[in-house]
């Protein structure tokens, strides 16, 4: 794409659709399904500090279960809306 993002993976109606792989510009990257050209469903999402967080996306951002591993080993596991933590363990 023109500002250096990457996208391999299925195509619907010019808009990633199914499972792809994203690389984008600031050294992030997502592995996972996509629906309407954003994350939707199961993925693993690795940000270029080395910060990870795999589980469920709905429009682009982290809801429901999911596991966010932070650079320095710190571990989030349960429940997202938006990309907050809303409850689980550290």
């Amino acid at each position: 794409m023109p500002d250096g993002t990457i996208y391999d993976g299925l195509w619907d109606m010019g808009l990633p659709k199914g499972l792809g792989v994203c690389s984008y510009p600031d050294g992030s990257t997502y592995e996972g399904e996509w629906a309407e050209g954003v994350p939707a469903g199961h993925g693993l999402k690795k940000l270029k500090d080395g910060t990870t967080y795999q589980g469920n996306w709905i429009d682009g951002k982290a809801k429901g279960y999911g596991m966010k591993r932070l650079a320095n080993g710190t571990l989030f596991e349960g429940n997202w809306d938006e990309s907050r933590f809303l409850s689980g363990k550290c």
